[in-house]
């Protein structure tokens, strides 16, 4: 079990990434990787501009931010039909369209492709247009299936994977929009939710309080932490030295490839849903789901 270290959220939030691990980012090949690194808030979108955000990316071709709302109406919002919508925003919060793309019920994971949002959105995925914001494909679930969560989409097969936070599953879809069972295993966690590609490897919340990784060819598993307290919602890779990973709660922790796991933000957000790290922009985004995206800095 990793050890655990907590940080107290100011206007800049210090946190330490395991040692012997090399940086991505502007180091020569003779230099050790800094230590300490720092999130610094750099905006956010204005209070009341968006409805229940449940996941936020970035779409550095079109140079945009989407936002999923589900639009939240009533008790257990999140998994009925709220006719939620994706907003655009520009690089620095500004919401250009509150209703950029429309027609969804309570939509959530997000992952951009060759001029195509995909979007997990309760029974279906839907493909979306980043030009014009209409939905161009819609992919049905197999029945009882209404819990789609989080999803990824590998280029190199054209493939769609997606988490079903009810069945606990990670199912597959191909280019014909057929749905397979991908991966099972975890049917005693909470909750199957956040997922992000890397490379052959989907990363994966695992059994409850762990991330895990699991390989796209051979099916192999691997547990990268364990022991994260709280419900886990998104993952996003920052470089070689570890992810960013959230929870539903409020926080947001780094876990570093060593095991060590990091609180970096715990009071700012109302709920720290489906985050995403954008390296174009340096910004870690955290929707908030109340009403509001905020972008944090990585210095």
């Amino acid at each position: 079990i990793m050890n655990v270290k907590k940080t107290q959220l100011a206007a800049t939030i210090a946190f330490t990434l395991g040692g012997g691990l090399n940086f991505a980012h502007g180091l020569d090949s003779n230099e050790q990787p800094q230590k300490a690194k720092t999130l610094t808030q750099s905006w956010q979108s204005n209070d009341g501009g968006l409805n229940g955000p449940e996941s936020v990316i970035h779409d550095s071709l079109n140079r945009v931010i989407y936002a999923s709302n589900i639009n939240p109406q009533g008790r257990r919002a999140a998994w009925k039909d709220n006719g939620g919508f994706i907003s655009k925003l520009d690089e620095n919060g500004l919401v250009l369209e509150k209703e950029w793309a429309t027609g969804l019920k309570a939509p959530k994971g997000m992952a951009v492709n060759d001029g195509r949002l995909y979007v997990a959105d309760l029974n279906t995925v839907a493909v979306i247009d980043t030009a014009t914001g209409d939905v161009l494909n819609t992919y049905t679930a197999p029945d009882g299936s209404d819990h789609l969560n989080d999803l990824v989409f590998d280029p190199s097969s054209d493939t769609v994977y997606v988490s079903d936070s009810d069945q606990n599953v990670i199912y597959k879809i191909d280019s014909a929009g057929t749905f397979s069972v991908f991966y099972e295993a975890e049917k005693r966690s909470p909750n199957q939710s956040g997922l992000y590609l890397d490379g052959d490897s989907i990363i994966m919340t695992g059994s409850e309080g762990a991330i895990k990784s699991i390989s796209i060819s051979d099916g192999s598993v691997s547990t990268i932490a364990e022991g994260i307290a709280g419900r886990i919602d998104g993952i996003w890779k920052y470089n070689s030295t570890g992810l960013f990973v959230s929870d539903w709660r409020g926080t947001v922790y780094f876990v570093g490839y060593d095991g060590v796991v990091s609180e970096l933000i715990s009071t700012d957000p109302v709920r720290s849903a489906d985050i995403s790290y954008s390296g174009t922009l340096n910004k870690l985004l955290v929707p908030d789901f109340k009403d509001k995206i905020i972008a944090y800095s990585v210095n």
